[in-house]
């Protein structure tokens, strides 16, 4: 190309297309990138973002469930996901419930006069219980106090009514509280028999210890209460729990320290975030630990007596344990200030066996009664299991109960 052409090409009106086309794409990139900073910059300013993890901890957020379903009514969306709620009530029989959440992807409902943009995503993170997911919930605004309210809402949605006249069975069997079952019916104190005034005694040691707080505050001393339940199986100890909490108006937190879910930290965590108004149950102890260690956890026996009354433990704390073999237990465990009072539940009485057999044969003869008390005495160690069960295959019949008594335990 000689200087004449390309002094024509550059004159041409190509040259003016090319230049004003590179204006035009610089403009739109300058537009384009202004927009993204001012966007970032709009949403750190006036955009409200709250973020919730499916799993926090190691550990199943319940926010994140809460918040997920409560989200659906709200949304009131055709895309979405379902998952299976089981529940046993206290005859063993299961009931099953469909639950219906968003699906993955973006989601927008309308809140107290705002408009909600919410994001469900999975897989987001990775965690020793596998992937991850994560709500993502934004506003337009600064004021963040809607929150608050929206966390509320979705916490009472769907919730059952306060329950009355029953107690509520919890378990941290897999490393988290879980609501075992249906409200159990309240088991009335006077249907476990125990020796003389041991009922009474603990009763009102429990009674006098729910008074007490402000003196333990004044003080210094930790305002908690321990109890030690030990003696032959089935003699009444699990039964003895179950009647206290029914007359305190008290739900039950058992602990299974054999669960594989549990470690030190995992224990203090869930002794600290124990139900409101409840009663932690430890059954069998003295079977947890074998040299100082869970055989089949993480535990050990330092992280459990840490959790027990560790600098970190909390307070407003009421703790059952119970032993068959109470001389297998370590003293550091049974000191005073970790267990308060020691209960022997031994072998029935003769005024218990009494009192058991009246109580479900109450137009029976004096004579079967007599009976039955000698049956019992004949052979010295016979638990209330066993005499509960010889009553269960003879409701309606106090004199086939003696005789099927007597010939069980020949």
């Amino acid at each position: 190309m000689n200087r004449a052409t390309f002094s024509n090409a550059l004159s041409s009106e190509n040259y003016n297309v090319a230049l004003a086309l590179f204006f035009t794409l610089a403009c739109l990139l300058f537009v384009k990138k202004s927009a993204s900073v001012l966007f970032e910059l709009f949403s750190r300013y006036f955009v409200v973002r709250m973020e919730i993890d499916e799993i926090k901890d190691d550990s199943r957020n319940p926010a994140y469930y809460m918040v997920l379903h409560w989200s659906n009514y709200k949304i009131n969306g055709r895309n979405v996901s379902v998952d299976i709620d089981y529940k046993q009530d206290e005859y063993g029989k299961y009931t099953s419930k469909y639950k219906y959440f968003p699906a993955n992807g973006t989601h927008y409902f309308k809140f107290n006069g705002r408009v909600i943009k919410l994001r469900r995503e999975a897989n987001v993170k990775k965690t020793r219980r596998g992937p991850s997911g994560m709500l993502i919930l934004s506003s337009i605004g600064r004021d963040k106090s809607f929150l608050d309210d929206l966390l509320s809402e979705a916490e009472n949605f769907d919730q059952p009514p306060k329950v009355k006249n029953r107690t509520l069975i919890y378990s941290a069997g897999k490393g988290y509280w879980s609501r075992i079952g249906n409200p159990r019916r309240l088991r009335p104190l006077s249907s476990v028999f125990l020796r003389g005034d041991v009922a009474k005694r603990i009763m009102n040691d429990l009674t006098e210890f729910s008074k007490s707080e402000d003196w333990y505050i004044e003080r210094g001393i930790q305002y908690r209460r321990g109890y030690l339940l030990y003696g032959p199986p089935g003699c009444g100890k699990s039964s003895f729990v179950k009647a206290i909490a029914g007359e305190l108006g008290k739900n039950i937190c058992i602990v299974p320290l054999s669960s594989p879910n549990l470690s030190d930290e995992k224990l203090n965590e869930l002794f600290n975030s124990t139900p409101e108004n409840s009663i932690i149950l430890l059954e069998d102890i003295d079977a947890a630990f074998k040299e100082r260690r869970s055989a089949e956890t993480d535990i050990t026996f330092s992280g459990f007596l840490n959790a027990l009354d560790g600098v970190a433990s909390t307070e407003q704390r009421i703790i059952f344990m119970t032993t068959n073999f109470i001389d297998r237990l370590e003293p550091a465990l049974i000191r005073p200030g970790r267990v308060d009072v020691q209960q022997l539940i031994d072998y029935p009485s003769d005024e218990q066996v009494e009192a058991m057999f009246k109580h479900f044969y109450p137009e029976c003869d004096e004579s079967l009664v007599k009976q039955f008390c000698e049956v019992v005495e004949s052979k010295n160690e016979v638990s209330m299991a066993t005499l509960q069960n010889c009553f269960l295959a003879y409701k309606f019949d106090p004199q086939k109960a003696v005789e099927g008594l007597a010939a069980e335990l020949i």
